[in-house]
């Protein structure tokens, strides 16, 4: 389980890194509010909450279960 942990955590980093630097490129070439990078931008604002909110919800599930797990472990004990 502890691995899990780890590659979300890595996944959000690296996701959260790759998106600041699309973020900047995308600023960086807006002119006005009128271009067409200004709806790409509104797309991008809201594909970076679905997968940040994707990842705490599959980060909150694991967790879930790894407490589970420890839970069943501890009863399996109990019962030998």
């Amino acid at each position: 389980m502890e691995s899990i942990k780890e590659t979300i955590d890595e996944l959000t980093q690296v996701f959260n890194e790759r998106m600041n630097e699309f973020q900047k490129e995308l600023k960086g070439s807006t002119n006005t509010t009128s271009s067409p990078t200004s709806s790409i931008s509104t797309q991008f604002n809201s594909f970076r909450t679905f997968v940040l909110v994707a990842l705490e919800n599959l980060q909150r599930q694991v967790e879930y279960l790894s407490k589970q797990y420890e839970d069943l472990e501890m009863r399996f004990k109990d019962v030998i």
